[in-house]
């Protein structure tokens, strides 16, 4: 028994290096198939971004005393808080 754990360990300690480089492999190989899921995320949030600003002016422009008479000034904070909650 301890003849086969000797010769285990000599395969081992032949392989470990090889383990090691196949193990980096693997990971960036891993890094290169997720980039792309990674760039659409990273576009999701810009876009997110510019909508909330758009939608930001938007409620500005309509807390205006002469712009809407159906919006009142005292709506444009809590609108704007339930707006970028997300962000």
């Amino acid at each position: 028994m301890q003849a086969l754990l000797q010769q285990s360990h000599r395969l081992y300690q032949r392989l470990q290096p090889w383990l090691i480089f196949s193990l980096a492999v693997q990971t960036i190989a891993a890094f290169v198939e997720y980039l792309p899921n990674l760039v659409i995320v990273a576009l999701i949030a810009v876009f997110t971004r510019y909508i909330i600003q758009f939608v930001k002016l938007v409620i500005a422009e309509l807390g205006r005393e002469d712009a809407y008479s159906w919006f009142y000034p005292e709506w444009v904070q809590p609108t704007n808080q339930l707006a970028t909650f997300f962000w």
